[in-house]
């Protein structure tokens, strides 16, 4: 099912020369990364709005969940997956361990487990099932991946999360020239 997505921020005063870019960053921003995901289709239209106290973006045919495909996971070469007796080798168990969550070889599901050439080496592969996301679960990993970022500058505050959401759509901005990396208009100064 898809329907219409509405991301609103509230922040403290935005400079309102840079009220036009910071839209476009902060809408292009959250499309860039649900299309990256998969959750939009192809008709899905953005309008981003800035206003000085908030920044808004509305964002047609986005989906409540997707369903990300099986992917390959290399473990090792086959040679060194199997003994000459074709039983599993310590080696393998290992890498079973470190990236399937799998204790052993044997507890793997047959059906799993898949081996592929490159023409030079034959390597075995896990393969991960399908999973399923949602949106919600989707929407705190990158908000998570923001906030981290604004940590390290001088003017931040652990109690303000609108405005560390801004500093991040401010940033993407500085970036590019647009404003200063203080998060001003340039050539003006920070007063944190």
């Amino acid at each position: 099912m898809s329907d219409t997505l509405i991301v609103e921020l509230l922040t403290e005063e935005l400079p309102p020369k840079a009220l036009p870019r910071l839209g476009e960053a902060f809408a292009a921003g959250i499309e860039a990364g649900l299309r990256a995901r998969g959750f939009l289709a192809e008709a899905s239209r953005t309008v981003g709005y800035a206003t000085p106290r908030r920044l808004a973006v509305a964002i047609t045919h986005v989906e409540d969940s997707i369903t990300e495909p099986a992917r390959a996971v290399a473990l090792v070469p086959v040679n060194v997956a199997f003994d000459d007796g074709g039983k599993p080798t310590p080696a393998l168990d290992k890498a079973i361990k470190a990236k399937t969550g799998f204790e052993t070889a044997t507890a793997v599901p047959p059906d799993r487990l898949e081996r592929r050439s490159d023409g030079k080496l034959e390597r075995l592969f896990y393969i991960e099932p399908p999973v399923a996301i949602r949106l919600r679960s989707a929407r705190s990993t990158s908000r998570s991946r923001s906030f981290s970022s604004w940590s390290s500058h001088p003017c931040s505050r652990s109690s303000s999360s609108l405005w560390e959401s801004t500093w991040s759509a401010a940033r993407a901005i500085a970036a590019r020239g647009s404003i200063a990396r203080n998060g001003s208009p340039e050539g003006a100064r920070s007063s944190c």
